[in-house]
């Protein structure tokens, strides 16, 4: 049974269920490294494993993230307030037809294409989806009770691997959601985190 009077993540308890986990096998990977020796009990107050949890997090964090990994975003151009907002709106008749694209959003699944001639905008508008707010809005009725995680990626031809490349494209993404959503990482790297977590914690003995 939980604890009513503890803080809850967006996860719940995935908080403690995940510290729980780490601290096992991090026991168990002690023991093995000292070939069935005696291993001390790591006794520590809640506020001293969050704060060893939150560092291997950042730890973590940190080997995803790479030089320029938000340069081509934030050099594209910022869109003149209301140029965009017909992408919110549902075609007229003098127009080209488009499917509605805040429907979409509220309710839709799959993948919404845009496309257009080089220099035409097309970077210019993801950019201004992304950061408005009517995005964020429609989302949320998306997602409903679901938590809403949300990450961007700009690929630059001109630019370094990473920047052209599927890897930087994944580091980003990852890097974006387990920041807003720490409590996913001993999920999504359980062997990183358990091996971080074994260094530290001997640290600390």
């Amino acid at each position: 049974m939980s604890d009513p009077g503890k803080s809850r993540g967006p996860f719940g308890d995935l908080d403690d269920q995940m510290a729980a986990l780490a601290l096992l096998v991090a026991r168990i990977e002690a023991i093995t490294h000292n070939q069935g020796g005696i291993v001390r009990p790591f006794k520590a107050t809640r506020e001293e494993e969050a704060d060893l949890r939150h560092r291997v997090q950042e730890k973590i964090l940190k080997g995803l993230r790479y030089a320029g990994m938000t340069d081509r975003y934030e050099q594209v151009s910022v869109a003149y307030e209301q140029t965009f907002d017909w992408i919110y709106s549902p075609s007229t008749e003098d127009q080209v037809p488009w499917n509605n694209f805040l429907e979409w959003l509220e309710h839709g699944s799959g993948i919404y294409w845009i496309n257009g001639k080089a220099g035409s905008g097309k970077s210019t508008l993801m950019k201004y989806i992304y950061s408005n707010s009517s995005t964020d809005e429609a989302l949320k009725i998306w997602a409903g009770t679901t938590p809403l995680c949300s990450s961007t990626f700009f690929f630059w031809n001109s630019g370094t691997l990473e920047q052209k490349s599927q890897s930087g494209l994944l580091a980003a993404l990852l890097h974006d959601v387990l920041h807003q959503c720490p409590s996913l990482i001993p999920a999504v790297f359980p062997l990183e985190w358990s091996q971080e977590y074994s260094f530290l914690l001997g640290a600390e003995e």
